[in-house]
């Protein structure tokens, strides 16, 4: 009895325990903010807190394994186990990158992509293998442990440094893009908390929880998962700070156009004066549909087009057509727009509608834009 309260309060309990609870809470708000929000970077925010809460939910169940006496079962248990928790916590810092950079783009950098993907597939196939990771039962300190080869460490870090390194970066220069929006900049500076937390301290402390032992104990051993745990508590408190501010972007919009049948313009809002004239926008967006129609003989609906330098983003809707002047095209100016097209949805007749009423909303959903 008294081997299992002295196991319970040991550090390993302790910080494993701890874990658990924070990451337990954080990822139902995580859960909460998706539902609320219903957006990519919620969404992988909400995944990587997931498997980020499964790395302390397997090394519970290891922790109860090591509390009792060997046995070749439970070693085969424990090499499974040991397993998937370094995969979990792989697939977290794959979300993670995921979620960074979905707050600005609309679609995931390629060549970032490929490389952090192979070296994620990379640092799961060495988890996997046999002989890269070895699981054991230590006599000294009476539990199952990990015995990773020079192997797994050298493919693990590489991975894990490399997309920290990304995501951070992604995330200061989103920061200096928004510096004039200050509850972004403070968002921001959370998150870069937060993932340097999971991408840099952690893994340190992998290293010294194997290292430092201090009265016969490893002190540190599995305080890594609390390292994690707090970097998540920092992403939360960022989404919980300013819940309506969820993207970051490096776009310059130019202006918001509103046409109706009969290419009739009802509405405009400008970012950037003087940009571009009435007579040449009506005449433009026409022959784009005109065109559109005259290729496949029915009518297209035309997204996006580039244009000297410029993106034209369409959202066509039942009887008019937003229409988006910025220099490209983002996750969040996508999600803006379309949010604004839900509004302008529920304007029963467009004749005797005040327009400019539209103002505070569309600089409430644009307030994260960088203005020219």
């Amino acid at each position: 009895m008294e081997s299992i309260i002295e196991a319970l309060t040991s550090p390993l309990a302790i910080y494993t325990l701890t874990s658990f609870v924070m990451l337990l809470i954080t990822l139902i708000l995580s859960a909460f903010f998706y539902l609320k929000n219903r957006n990519l970077p919620s969404l992988y925010l909400f995944l990587m807190i997931l498997f980020l809460w499964l790395w302390p939910a397997q090394s519970l169940i290891e922790f109860h394994y090591s509390l009792l006496p060997f046995d070749p079962v439970f070693m085969a248990i424990d090499n499974i186990l040991a397993r998937l928790a370094s995969i979990s916590a792989f697939t977290a810092l794959f979300f993670g990158y995921l979620f960074a950079e979905s707050l600005e783009e609309e679609k995931l950098h390629p060549f970032k992509t490929l490389i952090i993907g192979g070296l994620y597939f990379s640092a799961v196939a060495v988890t996997i293998s046999p002989y890269d990771l070895i699981v054991g039962y230590d006599e000294t300190f009476h539990a199952y442990t990990n015995y990773p080869t020079i192997v797994w460490i050298v493919f693990s870090m590489i991975y894990i440094l490399t997309t920290g390194i990304v995501v951070v970066v992604d995330l200061l220069k989103q920061r200096k893009r928004a510096i004039h929006v200050p509850e972004v900049v403070s968002q921001i500076n959370l998150m870069v908390i937060g993932m340097a937390l999971g991408f840099f301290i952690s893994p340190f402390l992998i290293f010294a929880g194997s290292a430092v032992i201090v009265n016969g104990q490893r002190i540190l051993y599995s305080s890594e998962l609390l390292g994690a745990a707090l970097g998540a508590v920092f992403l939360i408190i960022a989404f919980a700070r300013n819940p309506n501010i969820v993207y970051v972007t490096s776009a310059k919009l130019y202006g918001i156009y509103l046409m109706s049948e009969g290419g009739v313009l009802r509405y405009e809002y400008k970012f950037a004066s003087d940009f571009l004239r009435e007579d040449l926008l009506s005449g433009f967006i026409d022959a784009l549909h005109n065109f559109s129609s005259y290729l496949l003989g029915k009518v297209i609906k035309v997204k996006s087009i580039n244009l000297y330098g410029y993106t034209i983003t369409l959202e066509p809707r039942r009887n008019y057509t937003l229409i988006m002047i910025s220099d490209k095209v983002t996750l969040a100016l996508i999600t803006a727009l379309r949010e604004l097209a839900k509004i302008i949805d529920n304007i029963e007749d467009f004749d005797s509608y005040d327009f400019n009423e539209l103002d505070k909303t569309v600089q409430s959903l644009f307030s994260f834009v960088v203005r020219d």
